[in-house]
This record gives structure tokens, C-alpha cells and sequence, in this order.
């Protein structure tokens, strides 16, 4: 009996050693996300992270994600939209049509409010990220100018140059690449023609940039209008378009002297003029000394009759020419280039006005107005880029009052009569037709080109 048992004991061990060595292989898959464990192996398929859509877009969306990490590498990832009408593929992606890098672009999107989620796939495995934060989906529908023309010469290019933005309907910037954008002249007050490449693309930002452009014909108050089709045009802030450079006023032999009045002049203190003082037809000037005269003193004699002919002529000339802008106020604050400015009325200077050459040392900057001119106290015309004080000429309908210790550049050709109070500097010269010149403590500089 005992012989039975060991025998039968043998054929049970013979049979189970077979069937251990013939068994199939145990696996384990697990249907939902995340990971599983079981006899046969272990893992884990970590989620990707860090999905992230732009705050706004055109209707493609550019998605991107990090990787999944960890032991298990994802055989690829799928993209979904979720949105108002629920959840939807994306990025042409799906269960059984994976990506393999770690972004994409999900094009023709409808406009709407959306986030983005991308699930990480191995095999039966999967692995849900978080959902990214809301795009909004916009298209293009109107344009903007988002660089300005400036005020430039005829013929001269529009520096910098103009820009144009893609918006949406409440104003947003829209980022579509590709747009044609076309540019012309809106308000045309010279009757000019637009010259360079007037239809450009967007780029990556929407922006759409026009460089080069220019119009040939001098005028205040151009606009430009950009189009494209479908979308709402926009009108340009006006600019001006100055004309060929102006000739300097002739003075003739006003030119020679740093003061010139028609009836008197008057001074108090230490003036310095570097050249002739002249009055006629009056014949009084006091002040001489303590003022001192560079040149020659000119009372009612034939040399300062003639300079005031030539300074009827040339006050006559400065009236008379095209204004290439129109100028109101006061010009503090602002850097003009060469041209011919008017004013129906009064000019002021109450702080620090530029007069920018743009290189040119023939530059010519002429203001007109038709009454007064007025500086404040400490205020400053400034000449940079090679303006130059010869140039620069200020017809004053009535009268001039130049304010304590101001400097002013140019020549002023007044109708009347001028004032220059204490400390005043003058890179220029004081020349009226009628009326009187009072001075005080001031320092007239030779104002001749270099």
C-alpha cells in the first residue's frame, strides 16, 4: 500500500512539473486610465502635464503639452476640444490615430470659448492631463493702424514705417499670418499719389507692415485707409506732407543788423548785440551805453532806410508762403520738421520747441501768424540735426514779446513791435517794421549759417 501511495505521489509531482513548464505567460492590462498591477507585470502611465492653448486665437489653435513621464513611455498621445457642444477630436488625432510629438495645431475651429485636454496612450492604457486653460476662438473681422505715418517730405519715405493690426470685433489683436492688407490714400489734400508696395501679409502677429511708402505732392491733413476683403477698413490720424525745401527769407541789408525798429530803441542794461543797430524812420535809440553794438549804429540814416525796405520785402516774402501745416497755440512740446507752419492768429512757446533739420543744413522753418508771438519765462527753441538759427524766420502779424531769460533761434520779422525782456537770448535777430524794439540785459548771437 505504501508503494501505491509513493507511486501515485511521483506521477502527481511528474504532472504538475509538466504543466508549470508548458503555462502560458501571465499579463496584465487595465481598460481605465492610470496604472495596474498583477502576477504577471507591473507599470504605471503618468498623465501628460502643462497643457497650454493661447488666451486668444484665429480659428487654429496651437496646443502644446509636456511629456508623460515615468517608467512607461506612451506609445502617443490624442488631442480633445471640449466646448459648449461637449467634447470633440482634435489636432486630427483619436484613439486609433495617435501623435507623436508633444504639440499641435487644431485647425478650423468654430469661434467659441474651448479647453484642451491630451490623453497619453500604451497599448490598452490611458492617461487623461488636466485640461488646459480657456482659448478663446476669434476671427479676424476689422483693421487697425497700429504704427501711424508721420509728417514727411514729398517724395521722402514714411518713416518708421506704417503697421496695420488684424482685430476682432471687440477690439482684440488677432494673430493670423497670411492676410492681405491693402493700403491707400484716404484724404488726399494735395492731390497726391502713394508710391511703394501698397498690399502686404500678416505676419505670425497679424501685423501687416507697409515699408517704404511715400506720396509726392506737398499738403496738411493726408490720410491713409487700409483694406482687406471681408474684414472693417481703417482710416489713418491725418499727417503732413511738406514740400520740396523752402528757400530762406531774403533779408538783404536787414541781414546786417542784430536789432532794427521802425520808431525807437530802447535799453536797460548790459545788451550785447554782435551786429548793427539801426531805427528809420524814427531816429531814437537809447541805452548805448551800457549796451554794446558789435557793428554799426544806424539812426534815420540811408543804410537802415534801405534794410527797412528789404525788411518790408522780406516780411512781404515769409507772409506769402504755402504753409505745409497748420499750427495753433502753443508749439511747446512738439519737435517740428522744415516746412512753412501758419496760424490765423497768435503763437506761444511756452516751454522747450524742437526744430529738427532731419540733416540738412539748409533746412528752412518759417512760422506765420497773424498776430502775436509770445515765449514764456525760461522757455527754449532748440535746433538739433543740423537746423540751423539762420534759417529759421518768425513773421509776427502784430507784435512780439519774448519772455525773462528765454532764448529763442531766428529772425523775427515783426509788423509792430517787439519786446525783449531781461536775460532773453537771441541766436537770431529783432527787426521791426513800425513800431518800437525795447530791450533788457540781453545777448543777440550772429545768427549766419555756417
Amino acid at each position: 500500500m505504501s508503494r501505491g501511495i509513493r507511486r501515485v505521489r511521483v506521477v502527481l509531482s511528474w504532472m504538475l512539473a509538466v504543466t508549470l513548464l508548458t503555462a502560458t505567460p501571465a499579463y496584465a492590462s487595465w481598460p481605465s486610465s492610470g496604472s495596474g498591477s498583477g502576477s504577471g507585470s507591473t507599470g504605471t502611465l503618468l498623465a501628460p502635464t502643462n497643457v497650454t492653448v493661447p488666451a486668444f486665437s484665429p480659428p487654429s489653435v496651437s496646443v502644446s503639452w509636456t511629456a508623460s513621464s515615468g517608467a512607461t513611455t506612451p506609445t502617443g498621445y490624442y488631442v480633445t476640444r471640449i466646448g459648449s457642444g461637449g467634447p470633440a477630436a482634435a489636432c486630427a488625432s483619436g484613439p486609433g490615430t495617435l501623435l507623436g510629438g508633444t504639440s499641435c495645431t487644431d485647425t478650423g475651429v468654430a469661434n467659441g470659448t474651448y479647453t484642451y485636454t491630451v490623453t497619453a496612450v500604451y497599448q490598452s492604457w490611458t492617461a487623461l492631463s488636466a485640461p488646459s486653460g480657456t482659448v478663446t476662438v476669434t476671427t479676424a473681422t476689422a483693421l487697425a493702424f497700429s504704427g501711424q505715418p508721420s509728417d514727411v517730405a514729398a517724395s521722402a519715405a514714411i518713416t518708421p514705417p506704417v503697421t496695420v493690426q488684424l482685430k476682432n470685433s471687440v477690439g482684440t489683436s488677432i494673430f493670423t499670418a497670411g492676410i492681405a492688407v491693402t493700403i491707400a490714400i484716404g484724404t488726399n489734400p494735395g492731390g497726391g499719389t502713394l508710391s511703394g508696395t501698397a498690399t502686404a501679409l500678416t505676419n505670425a502677429s497679424g501685423v501687416a507692415t507697409f515699408a517704404g511708402l511715400s506720396i509726392n505732392n506737398p499738403g496738411a491733413g493726408y490720410t491713409l485707409i487700409a483694406t482687406s476683403p471681408g474684414m472693417t477698413s481703417a482710416t489713418s490720424a491725418a499727417f503732413t506732407v511738406f514740400g520740396p525745401g523752402e528757400a530762406p527769407v531774403g533779408l538783404g541789408t536787414a541781414a546786417t543788423y542784430s536789432v532794427l525798429g521802425g520808431q525807437t530803441v530802447t535799453n536797460t542794461g548790459p545788451t550785447v548785440l554782435s551786429a548793427n543797430l539801426g531805427v528809420s524812420p524814427g531816429t531814437a535809440f537809447t541805452g548805448f551805453p551800457p549796451g554794446t553794438v558789435g557793428g554799426t549804429i544806424h539812426a534815420a540814416d540811408a543804410h537802415a532806410a534801405q534794410a527797412q525796405l528789404d525788411l518790408t520785402t522780406a516780411y512781404t516774402d515769409a507772409a506769402g508762403r504755402t504753409p505745409t501745416a497748420i499750427v495753433a497755440g502753443d508749439l511747446a512740446g512738439q519737435t517740428l520738421i522744415p516746412g512753412v507752419y501758419q496760424s490765423a492768429s497768435s503763437l506761444a512757446v511756452n516751454g522747450t520747441l524742437t526744430l529738427d533739420g532731419r540733416g540738412d543744413p539748409n533746412a528752412v522753418f518759417i512760422f506765420q501768424m497773424g498776430s502775436t508771438l509770445t515765449t514764456a519765462t525760461a522757455s527754449t527753441v532748440n535746433v538739433i540735426n543740423g537746423a540751423q538759427a539762420c534759417n529759421v524766420f518768425w513773421q509776427v502779424g502784430s507784435s512780439a514779446t519774448l519772455g525773462t531769460y528765454s532764448t529763442l533761434r531766428g529772425t523775427i520779422i515783426a509788423l509792430t513791435s517787439i519786446t525783449v525782456t531781461t536775460g532773453v537770448v537771441v541766436y537770431g535777430r529783432a527787426l521791426a517794421r513800425n513800431g518800437a524794439v525795447t530791450l533788457d540785459s540781453n545777448t543777440f548771437h550772429d545768427p549766419d549759417c555756417a
